[in-house]
C-alpha cells in the first residue's frame, strides 16, 4: 500500500504520556480514599481516561465532571518535559512531508493541551491539521472527525492510513474508509493494515511506498 498521509492519534502514539495520565488519575483515586493499584489505573487508562475516571466515580459517588477536573489539577502538576516522544516518530512525520504528504491528529486531548505538549517537543509544525477533544466531534470508535479530514483534505484512502495505540482509534478510520496501524497492540479488526511495536517498521512501509 502506498503511504503518503498519516492520521495520527496522539496519546500513547506519538507521545508515552501514560506516565502522566496514570499517575494524575491514580492521585485522584488516592484524594478520594479508593484502593487501587498503579497498575490497574494503567490498564484502564490504556483502555480510556473516561473508562478509569469512571471506575473511581463508581466508588466515590463523585460526579465524573467533579473527577475530571481533579484530574487536570493533578495532570497540571507533572513535570512533561520528562514525557518522550515514541523512537523513530519524528522521523516518519519528517518523512511523510518530504515525500508531498500530510500528518493529521485525531485526538481526545483538549487543543491548549496538545499544542503544549508538541510545542514542548517542538513538532507542531509537522501536522497539517489536527482534530482534538475542542472541536465537537463525536467521540472514537465513532468515525465522524475522520470523515471531516476526508473530505476536507480530498484524503485518498489508497494513499492515507489512520495510526493508534487502541482498536477505537482504528475502528474510528475504518469507518472513514481508511486502514490502520496498530502501535503495541495485537488486536485485530477487519480494517488491519497490520500492527507494529516500534516506528522503525512504520518508516519501512512509508520508505517502501515511495
Amino acid at each position: 500500500m502506498k503511504i503518503n498521509n498519516i492520521i495520527w492519534d496522539f496519546d500513547g502514539t506519538i507521545m508515552d504520556t501514560y506516565p502522566a495520565i496514570a499517575t494524575s488519575a491514580f492521585n485522584v483515586a488516592k484524594l478520594n480514599n479508593i484502593k487501587i493499584s498503579y497498575s490497574e489505573i494503567l490498564r484502564m487508562c490504556k483502555i480510556t481516561l473516561r473508562f478509569a475516571l469512571e471506575y473511581i466515580s463508581e466508588k466515590c459517588s463523585k460526579p465524573y465532571e467533579i473527577l475530571f477536573k481533579e484530574y487536570l489539577q493533578e495532570y497540571s502538576k507533572f513535570d512533561i518535559s520528562t514525557l518522550i516522544i515514541f523512537p523513530y516518530v519524528q522521523e516518519v512525520l519528517n518523512t511523510i512531508i518530504n515525500k508531498g504528504g500530510e500528518n493529521y491528529i485525531v485526538t481526545h486531548r483538549g487543543k491548549d493541551s496538545l499544542i503544549e505538549h508538541l510545542q514542548q517537543k517542538e513538532i507542531s509544525h509537522l501536522f497539517s491539521y489536527m482534530i482534538t477533544g475542542d472541536s465537537n466531534f463525536n467521540r472514537k470508535p465513532e468515525p465522524d472527525a475522520f470523515l471531516f479530514l476526508k473530505d476536507k483534505f480530498n484524503l485518498d484512502p489508497a494513499d492515507t492510513i489512520v495510526v493508534g495505540d487502541r482498536l477505537l482509534d482504528v475502528q474510528a478510520g475504518y469507518g472513514a474508509g481508511f486502514k490502520g496501524i496498530l502501535y503495541q497492540n495485537t488486536a485485530d479488526f477487519a480494517g488491519k493494515l497490520t500492527e507494529i511495536n516500534n516506528y522503525s517498521q512504520l518508516m519501512n512501509l512509508v520508505k517502501d511506498s515511495l
